[in-house]
């Protein structure tokens, strides 16, 4: 496979990820201007789960044989990691949960429902919906051409649209508004582990495979200026059909656009083409923005109030993305140095 050198890009990209999800969380422009910020929280942002997604496919099957066969045990191994990661992050924030109420009025089934689907915290729903998309994506890579499996994806993705930015145009119908309310029986968001993970983790197993392919025939995976203008049109095609979606009044939520999926696959081969010498450092660091800054953001909050600072750390968005921002980033590379000793540790 290419040398683990070459995936630079990728890891640098996944930090602008993670900022990209504490802007989702902190609104950053909503003090001056709230079109502004749904522009790039509602639209620009939303690249960032979608990118995380198609990492982790392309990962996942760059691990796979010279044939493209890809063993049951190298996922659950994966996906162990993954779960681990979930674990510890429902448990870092159980005490919000129950200084919430989270779980007054929960029940098992609701309980349930959150593990699998939402997630115990808003931004927690990205674990499950990995774990469940990977198992769907290799089930049917296993079972099925690749081009089926493409298809199926993207039908999933097709119904998962119509739950997300396009459920106005599911409420035209009766029966459709009602199946996509029974559907929200079972799950609060369609974008999840059925609908809306498989499509980029197909992509990104595509991409990996199609790297090995070319590898073996001593052939390098080349298309910056190519991908980079193709993610540039996509991009701006998704923010005109974000900014016609929000004047029509469809969404339900914003997660889930047409061109978010041609723009993220161009992205993802942009960043391929770059290449540069791969941190793993940087990948931890963006895991651990993403796990923490909720836990961020009731810290900020709570410093506002009790320094009378709150106009400066929770009023001004700026000032709150900032401050979160930071905590976050400095909380992230301590336990990354903190992990990084433990580990030099255990080798002595």
């Amino acid at each position: 496979m290419t040398s683990k050198t070459s995936y630079g890009a990728v890891d640098y990209f996944r930090i602008i990820a993670a900022v990209l999800v504490i802007m989702i969380h902190t609104r950053p422009l909503a003090t001056y201007t709230e079109y502004g910020d749904f522009l790039l929280t509602g639209i620009i942002a939303r690249l960032a789960v979608p990118f995380f997604f198609m990492a982790a496919g392309f990962f996942l099957f760059c691990k796979s044989d010279e044939a493209g066969r890809l063993s049951w045990s190298v996922v659950n191994r994966y996906v162990s990691r993954i779960a681990l990661l979930y674990l510890l992050s429902i448990i870092l924030y159980v005490p919000i949960n129950v200084y919430a109420g989270d779980f007054k009025e929960l029940g098992l089934l609701g309980l349930l429902q959150d593990i699998v689907f939402d997630g115990t915290l808003y931004h927690l729903w990205y674990f499950p919906a990995l774990i469940l998309g990977i198992y769907i994506t290799v089930f049917l890579y296993k079972k099925l051409s690749f081009s089926l499996l493409l298809m199926i994806s993207s039908l999933l993705y097709m119904i998962g649209l119509l739950g997300d930015s396009y459920f106005g145009l599911a409420q035209m119908s009766s029966p459709l508004h009602a199946l996509y309310e029974q559907m929200f029986l079972l799950f609060d968001y369609t974008r999840n582990g059925l609908f809306f993970a498989p499509i980029f983790l197909a992509l990104g197993a595509s991409l990996a495979l199609r790297s090995k392919a070319l590898e073996a025939k001593k052939v390098k995976l080349s298309q910056q200026s190519q991908s980079a203008i193709g993610f540039a049109v996509c991009l701006g095609l998704m923010l005109t059909e974000g900014m016609l979606l929000e004047h029509l009044g469809w969404p339900r939520h914003d997660s889930m656009y047409i061109f978010l999926v041609p723009a993220v696959y161009c992205l993802f081969q942009w960043l391929l083409a770059l290449q540069g010498k791969s941190n793993r450092h940087l990948r931890q660091i963006s895991t651990w923005l993403y796990i923490i800054h909720p836990l961020m953001i009731v810290l900020v909050r709570g410093i506002g109030k009790a320094t009378d600072l709150s106009w400066l750390l929770q009023t001004n968005s700026i000032g709150h993305f900032i401050s979160v921002l930071l905590l976050s980033t400095i909380a992230s590379v301590i336990i990354v140095r903190l992990d990084t000793r433990r580990r030099g540790a255990q080798r002595r």
